[in-house]
Parts: structure tokens; C-alpha cells; sequence
């Protein structure tokens, strides 16, 4: 009988083992992720380095896929802190900031021929397309997330020199709704190469 209860101990102490490793197999990724999770703090002292250090001309290259979709890549050139223009790699998408054209088309005596499809005016790219615009988006999606009270997914990672951020990645809770932002800053006036 002795050697019955001590097999039985075994058994519970088996088990035992099995039931603490399973929980721990959950608490650790959810620990994990929980400190990966963007912070309003982080965000703030990001954007304060930025304002401090960024440059005012400065091309950038960047990715952004939202939900399902394909990603759209972007070269943009600011001057300034202004948006000149907007292209992606193969040139199916180029604006032109109506400043710009504006500039050009004196310089040629008023007559020159733009082969841009569009332009807009500068404060409306660089409200989009600048790394105050990627601040922008993130503040917003941070200030949503607080309002409904839920626990979204939002990670960055920001540059240590300059504080834009290099990834976001926003992912809303209980959808497929998922924005991903990755941006490369880029010396002004980088030869472009659209690959």
C-alpha cells in the first residue's frame, strides 16, 4: 500500500507540473506583449526629440499596408517642413505640391508642362505625408484607443538620433483592422532610385 500512495504522489506532482507550465505558457506572451505595447509617454518624448533634432529638408521613404491590402510605397521630399511632392516607386502616384508647380512653371515663363497627374496644395501633403503627419496618425489612434476603452494593439519603434518612428504597427482588437507604417529617413535631395 506504501508503494501505491507513493506512485499516486508522482501522478500529482505530474500534473502539478503540467497545469504550472501550461499556465506559464500563457502568462509569459501575454507579459511579453502587454510590454511591447506603445505608451502615450513614448509617443511624447519620440515627437520632443524630433521637433529638437529633425531636419527641415529631408526625403523619406516609406511603407504603409492597411488592413488586407497590398503596401503602398512612398518617396516624399520636404523642403522647409513642407511636402514638394509625393511619388511612389513606379510612378503611378505623383503629386506635386501646387507651390512647387507654381515655382516651376514662372521659371519657364509661365508656360511649362507638368507631368504630374495632380497636385494639392503643401499643407495638405505634408498634414500626410511628413513624420509630424506620422505623429499625427499615431496621437489620433492612441487618444481613439483611451476613448473606447479597449486594449488595441499599437507597437513603435523610434529612432534613438532623430525620434521618428522607423514601425508602427496599429492593430484594432476583435477586427482585421491593422495599419502598419514602416519609414526610412533619407539625407534632402537623395538621388531617387525607384527600384
Amino acid at each position: 500500500m506504501e508503494v501505491q500512495r507513493g506512485k499516486s504522489r508522482v501522478w500529482i506532482v505530474f500534473f502539478l507540473m503540467l497545469a504550472f507550465m501550461a499556465g506559464l505558457g500563457i502568462v509569459v506572451p501575454l507579459v511579453y506583449n502587454l510590454s511591447l505595447q506603445l505608451k502615450a509617454e513614448d509617443a511624447a518624448a519620440a515627437k520632443k526629440l524630433w521637433q529638437t533634432k529633425g531636419p527641415p529638408d529631408y526625403d523619406l521613404e516609406y511603407r504603409t499596408k492597411v488592413d488586407k491590402d497590398e503596401p503602398i510605397e512612398y518617396r516624399v521630399a520636404v523642403r522647409n517642413g513642407q511636402v514638394a511632392f509625393v511619388a511612389t516607386p513606379k510612378g503611378d502616384i505623383v503629386v506635386m505640391s501646387e507651390e512647387v508647380q507654381d515655382t516651376i512653371g514662372l521659371a519657364a515663363g509661365g508656360t511649362a508642362t507638368i507631368c504630374a497627374p495632380r497636385t494639392a496644395s503643401s499643407e495638405e501633403l505634408t498634414r500626410q505625408h511628413t513624420i509630424d503627419g506620422f505623429f499625427r496618425l499615431i496621437e489620433a489612434k492612441l487618444s481613439d484607443d483611451v476613448a473606447v476603452g479597449g486594449r488595441n494593439y499599437a507597437t513603435a519603434t523610434f529612432d534613438p538620433e532623430y525620434g521618428y518612428p522607423i514601425r508602427y504597427i496599429h492593430r484594432l482588437r476583435g477586427s482585421d483592422e491593422r495599419i502598419e507604417l514602416n519609414a526610412h529617413l533619407l539625407p534632402a535631395y537623395t538621388p531617387y532610385d525607384p527600384r
